[in-house]
């Protein structure tokens, strides 16, 4: 284990051999405020859009590898080779029962399905619906992550993306290994 001196910033016990990471990738946001009226006739609407839509508001970005707002959406760029946990979860309100949704992660390597659902089957009295997951990823140095959601429906039906500090919409990360 590396010791504590003036060298050796990176890997640090406190007092009590408590291990600190300063600089291991971690990051925490949410959608502060309500982005209306997004996705329909299956469009992508990816969280944190600027072009459509507003950029998250950051809790921390450990190592600065996130970008909370950006034309396409936000994204967190991986600084190392490794397995990354992503944890995302998604309000939407003004469901119809014609609406048809995926939640998804994607990564350069690959896509995970947070959730697909017919709002026939889920809508609840206030019209509105909770999806969220995580995973364990991996990705390359250089590799990105992005949270979006496309909806599908019979009409030119959209929905409201819910946001707060209550984290009613978020998206968060850390190395793992």
């Amino acid at each position: 284990m590396a010791t504590n001196n003036a060298a050796n910033t990176y890997i640090t016990p406190d007092a009590n051999n408590i291990v600190l990471q300063p600089s291991q990738p971690a990051f925490s946001a949410y959608l502060g405020s309500d982005d209306d009226n997004q996705t329909g006739a299956g469009t992508v609407f990816r969280i944190g859009d600027t072009d459509v839509g507003t950029a998250l508001t950051e809790i921390f970005d450990q190592n600065a590898d996130f970008t909370t707002g950006a034309s396409g959406g936000a994204y967190f760029t991986a600084p190392v080779t490794g397995r990354y946990v992503f944890i995302a979860g998604i309000t939407v309100d003004s469901v119809s029962t014609s609406n048809y949704e995926f939640n998804k992660v994607e990564t350069s390597n690959r896509r995970y399905i947070i959730c697909s659902w017919d709002g026939s089957a889920v809508v609840n009295a206030a019209d509105e619906i909770f999806t969220g997951a995580h995973f364990i990823c991996d990705m390359d140095a250089a590799d990105t992550a992005k949270f979006f959601t496309v909806l599908y429906n019979l009409g030119g039906d959209t929905v409201d993306v819910q946001g707060s500090a209550t984290l009613e919409t978020y998206f968060m990360g850390y190395l793992l290994v």
